[in-house]
């Protein structure tokens, strides 16, 4: 029973160690090559507070706590609505 146990922790170390899941999939944290694209018009955008890729375009509804990272990808939350940035603030 160890020894099983062991062989399960070492390949799943070695699996870990390479940065793919036992299944092919890849491994939590990294780009997903299954990940659809945005479409055109939106803004590819990863959270720190969900680590969620989400698409932006203006318009969208959006909760003015985010605006730090909302300011990352171009866009601003004025009254709950994501606008483009214009120059400098």
């Amino acid at each position: 029973m160890r020894t099983l146990l062991a062989a399960f922790v070492l390949s799943a170390a070695m699996f870990a160690a390479a940065g793919v899941s036992p299944v092919g999939m890849p491994a939590i944290g990294t780009q997903s090559a299954y990940a659809k694209p945005c479409p055109a018009g939106f803004v590819h955008a990863v959270f720190t507070w969900s680590t969620r890729h989400r698409c932006l375009k203006a318009g969208q509804y959006c909760e003015r706590a985010g605006n730090p990272q909302y300011h990352k990808y171009g866009f601003q939350c004025v009254n709950n609505r994501l606008r483009k940035q214009t120059g400098q603030p």
